[in-house]
């Protein structure tokens, strides 16, 4: 079996802990890569100068101390590096986005772990090289059906490749030993003066009729492939090559010289059910539909900003809507994608530090929490869980987006985050003093596209808390809410104790 290629990265991280996130993204996946890392745009820069054919794709992120990573998109193509592009960025903008594209960057990837962005990676990774794959890929199948039909051409009796003679009343007269032995027979007194039909499966009958007869008439078949029954009955494939045989200008019959290919269709057709996977929901949107929309962002706000003021009233509504709803569409498909990839993508399990998991969460939601003036109440000390690290942290991001969001704004916002040990399983909570949830909706609220009319969510998709079900749900525990309209929300979720 032929290895895979082996893709040749250069990541320009300089955090520590998202150089080892995307390390573990790749080992996850069935990528074959080696990584190369460089922590400023400047070491990569020399290095990418000094011998760029050394890699085959370049991963950099954009908040790089010194030079920033569009900086170093920009230098490459200034300096016509013929090199694929990734960026990654903590936050994404429609002005990062149109930079990046003038840049010359191939794909952009917003950090969002709630996007599920590490299980993006093993897609765009290589899709970013496919390109230029494809176009090797097509040129060395050329070359392999020249060099096959030459081969062909020039096959004699005693090759590895079957031979028969069918004279024109489409009988055998001849074959080989190569030939006997793919179609299961042990002398040729069991084939001559057989007809050709003897070796044609039911499904390849009326096309074989066919090509015989335009054998016939004067026609060759350069090549083909054939589907034939064996003495035993199973089936057999074969590529084929097959010549009229003329004697005094005229047509006596016809020679066939074929090639065993069914270990070459079982392998296909495995590939077949790999790639219908790959071509899942997930893999669709996370390329080929959200990609486009981040542009669309972009352009749209690129034509607000640099023209707005030469477009009427009409034309700047028409403009602001296209934004508007790309935004909206993109919140959907992230939605989607998140509750697509789940269980559907074999998790890591490990003992992870639930406090980590909390501090990171809150990290990245500082600015909102600043900006809100949410108070966030922790107790001392959680424990470890045996969990996926990377999908609790979405479910409690999540809880705590909701919780900032349905804030009841004529009090002082304040979340708590606690939990509590029963014998079999860790139980935590997320509790605030929003705006709560009538009890009839608590149920309801982890249905899909479910989104409560009298919150005004504009920017929800009513897909957040169907994701945190699902991973809850996969990881063997539950999910509830406790919660009175005007008082509050406490989400519950639990994880089992132990592996």
């Amino acid at each position: 079996m032929k290895r895979p290629r082996t893709l040749r990265i250069l990541l320009v991280e300089d955090n520590e802990h998202d150089r080892l996130a995307f390390r573990r993204a790749l080992r996850r996946s069935q990528v074959s890569c080696e990584i190369t890392e460089c922590v400023r745009a400047e070491e990569a820069m020399e290095r990418l100068c000094a011998d760029p054919s050394s890699f085959s794709l370049v991963v950099v992120d954009h908040n790089l101390p010194g030079m920033t990573g569009l900086d170093l998109c920009r230098d490459l193509l200034d300096k016509k590096l013929p090199l694929p592009l990734v960026l990654l960025t903590g936050r994404g903008s429609e002005e990062l986005a149109v930079s990046a594209l003038k840049a010359g960057v191939d794909d952009y990837i917003v950090k969002d772990p709630q996007d599920g962005y590490l299980d993006l990676l093993p897609i765009v990774v290589p899709q970013t090289v496919k390109k230029y794959e494809d176009r090797l890929a097509r040129k060395r199948a050329e070359e392999a059906l020249r060099e096959s039909e030459e081969r062909f051409r020039n096959i004699v009796e005693g090759s590895q490749a079957g031979y028969c003679f069918i004279d024109k009343s489409g009988r055998f007269q001849h074959c080989n030993d190569a030939w006997l032995r793919m179609h299961g027979y042990a002398s040729r007194d069991e084939v001559v003066g057989q007809h050709f039909t003897l070796t044609q499966a039911e499904a390849n009958k009326e096309q074989a009729e066919r090509n015989f007869k335009n054998l016939l008439e004067g026609e060759p078949i350069p090549s083909g492939e054939s589907i034939s029954r064996c003495k035993d009955g199973c089936i057999a494939y074969h590529t084929f090559s097959a010549n009229p045989v003329v004697k005094g200008g005229e047509v006596v019959g016809a020679e066939l010289f074929f090639i065993d290919i069914s270990k070459r269709k079982q392998a296909e057709e495995k590939l077949r059910n790999i790639n219908e996977e790959l071509k899942s929901f997930s893999h669709i949107v996370s390329h080929d539909l959200k990609t486009p929309i981040v542009f669309i962002q972009g352009f749209s706000s690129f034509l607000l900003e640099g023209y707005g003021d030469k477009m009427d009233e009409k034309g700047r509504m028409c403009l602001e809507r296209i934004q508007a709803n790309a935004n909206r569409m993109e919140a959907l498909i992230s939605d989607l994608l998140a509750l697509s990839r789940i269980g559907k993508v074999v998790s890591t399990f490990e003992e992870v530090s639930f406090s980590e998991i909390v501090e990171n969460v809150l990290s990245n939601l500082q600015d909102r929490l600043n900006e809100t003036g949410v108070e966030v109440i922790l107790e001392d000390h959680f424990p470890s869980v045996y969990c996926d690290g990377e999908r609790i942290y979405q479910v409690l991001d999540n809880l705590l987006v909701n919780a900032i969001k349905f804030r009841d704004r004529t009090k002082s916002p304040k979340i708590q985050i606690g939990h509590e040990d029963k014998e079999e399983f860790h139980q935590f909570f997320v509790r605030d003093n929003g705006i709560g949830i009538d009890a009839k909706h608590h149920v309801r609220v982890f249905e899909r596209f479910h989104r409560l009319r009298e919150t005004n969510d504009v920017e929800g998709t009513g897909l957040g808390l169907s994701i945190v079900e699902r991973i809850v749900n996969n990881h063997g525990g539950k999910i509830w809410v406790e919660s009175e309209r005007g008082a509050g929300s406490t989400f519950y979720f639990t994880i089992p104790s132990g592996e």
